[in-house]
């Protein structure tokens, strides 16, 4: 009875844990994080417009045009009636931004910019909010944080004031998920 006890505490700490360990953020000291199922079901999406200040809006497009120019087939617009956003604003977490995919069904997402940590770890605010949102739309891209190649946006340690376009790994792991005809 008491080896039975032993086992079904053992599971259910087991499960407990599992719980925890997929309910915890990633730790904060990554620049982005990825919270949902994946990423969009293609890459041609629009993003609803977003008006910010002239420090925040133009680097924040040209994330999208980094993405837009790269050798691959995905194509970034802006629409008012877009069900996918971003919001540039002060969080209390430590990460720069998260990529949100509400639904569970790779349909809508949201891309949050935290303009606390990035305006505290700026050097180059406008590389690095660029870098931030090419980061996060790598997500939308399914593209996941990257802790092994230091050669991608996606990388842990990337240094945001001065990498702020997709490498080439990025672009070849984004052209194996939708390959070009």
């Amino acid at each position: 009875m008491r080896k039975l006890f032993k086992k079904a505490i053992g599971i259910k700490c087991m499960v407990i844990g599992l719980a925890i360990t997929i309910a915890a953020p990633v730790s904060a000291a990554v620049p982005g994080d990825f919270k949902g199922s994946g990423g969009y079901p293609t890459p041609n999406f629009s993003l609803r417009n977003f008006n910010y200040n002239d420090t925040w809006e133009p680097p924040m497009d040209r994330g999208i045009v980094e993405w837009n120019n790269t050798p691959t087939l995905v194509r970034i617009g802006t629409s008012s009636s877009s069900p996918n956003t971003v919001v540039a604003q002060q969080f209390s977490y430590a990460a720069y931004g998260y990529y949100y995919n509400w639904t569970h069904t790779d349909k809508d997402f949201e891309i949050e910019l935290n303009s606390r940590t990035i305006s505290n770890d700026a050097t180059n605010i406008q590389n690095f909010i660029q870098s931030a949102m090419t980061h996060e739309l790598g997500h939308a891209l399914w593209l996941a944080d990257n802790p092994s190649s230091t050669s991608s946006i996606m990388h842990y340690d990337n240094n945001f004031n001065v990498n702020y376009k997709p490498f080439q790994f990025d672009i070849n792991n984004v052209n194996t998920k939708f390959p070009p005809s």
